[in-house]
């Protein structure tokens, strides 16, 4: 089992980093009454905004409605899903508390009233509402104008530092000191990516990339499908700043973005590829989610190296010249 699942906190206590702004989440929800205004946490991805959750949740015996704001993008569609919370809130006599995370990916063109809706609803909550976002910025200035926002800030060197060598002491485990300073700074503050790169290391594959080499992955994507030579092609992958991860542990929104099979299927299935074509390419990322979660449960991280040409290799024939 990943070590970012085995050393969950449970309590809020159990986390590091960020005590003031944890401090002030606890006394928000202490102090919730009907109609109080809606929590807003502000911070880079993988500090724990969502772990505070579920620990708050937990301890204060409220049963966790959690919703990805970015996948109800448009009016009707966050109408539909958050109004009868609200509105049926004291029916099974529970305590019900709404996360609503990346509220900073329902506003754009395509959104159609989006972040406009929201903000009307979050006016009378019946239930706490704690909504994430990863940065403050101008999509969310109205709806950070009607919530009470905390914001959290990357775990520093030092306390990842201490952190890692106590879990490596549990485990049983070493890392030479540049080893360490290395998952450290590769890290940049996300405690699971921090935890998930030193497990890798102590099974003996590196899942840290050479900077040199790294480029973006979606331009990692287009590269890969524009290219009419296979090599080529294979570069990019192999290039990608990008991962192969395991939904069942978690992602956070930047760990999503960078998930390499979850890239490759948004690509194809937003193009206009031939059915055919579909099918065959869908086909092939199937087994290799497949094999990516197989790889995690029994922990041949050795097996991760050969992702890249499989793919490569896997959908290069039925995705040449198809519009992706």
């Amino acid at each position: 089992m990943m070590w970012s699942e085995v050393y969950r906190p449970m309590r809020v206590q159990q986390m590091i980093g960020n005590e003031g702004a944890r401090l002030a989440v606890v006394k928000w929800l202490s102090g919730w009454v009907d109609g109080s205004r809606p929590l807003l946490l502000i911070g880079p991805p993988g500090i724990g905004k969502t772990t505070l959750v579920h620990t708050l949740s937990q301890q204060f015996n409220y049963d966790l409605i959690e919703l990805n704001a970015s996948d109800n993008r448009n009016k009707i569609g966050l109408q539909n899903r958050i109004m009868p919370m609200f509105h049926n809130a004291g029916l099974f006599g529970r305590k019900m508390l709404l996360f609503l995370d990346e509220v900073d990916g329902i506003s754009g063109r395509e959104d159609t009233g989006g972040i406009d809706s929201l903000i009307t609803i979050m006016k009378e909550p019946t239930i706490p509402v704690i909504m994430a976002a990863n940065t403050k910025n101008t999509k969310i200035k109205d709806l950070a104008k009607i919530c009470k926002v905390i914001e959290l800030t990357s775990i520093p060197p030092r306390l990842l530092m201490i952190y890692l060598d106590h879990i490596l002491k549990e485990e049983n485990e070493k890392l030479s000191p540049d080893e360490k300073v290395s998952v450290v700074n590769n890290s940049k503050g996300d405690i699971r990516s921090m935890l998930n790169n030193a497990q890798s290391k102590c099974a003996g594959y590196n899942s840290t990339h050479s900077e040199t080499f790294e480029i973006d992955i979606a331009e990692a994507i287009n590269g890969y499908f524009s290219k009419s030579e296979l090599e080529e092609a294979k570069n990019f992958l192999s290039q990608a700043d990008a991962a192969y991860l395991d939904p069942r542990f978690g992602m956070s929104a930047e760990e999503r973005r960078k998930d390499m099979i979850n890239a490759l299927f948004s690509s194809i299935v937003s193009s206009p590829i031939d059915l055919s074509g579909l099918a065959d390419a869908l086909d092939v990322l199937s087994k290799i989610d497949v094999i990516v979660g197989r790889i995690g449960q029994y922990r041949y991280w050795r097996l991760m190296k050969y992702l890249d040409v499989m793919i490569a290799y896997g959908l290069f024939s039925s995705t040449r010249q198809k519009g992706i």
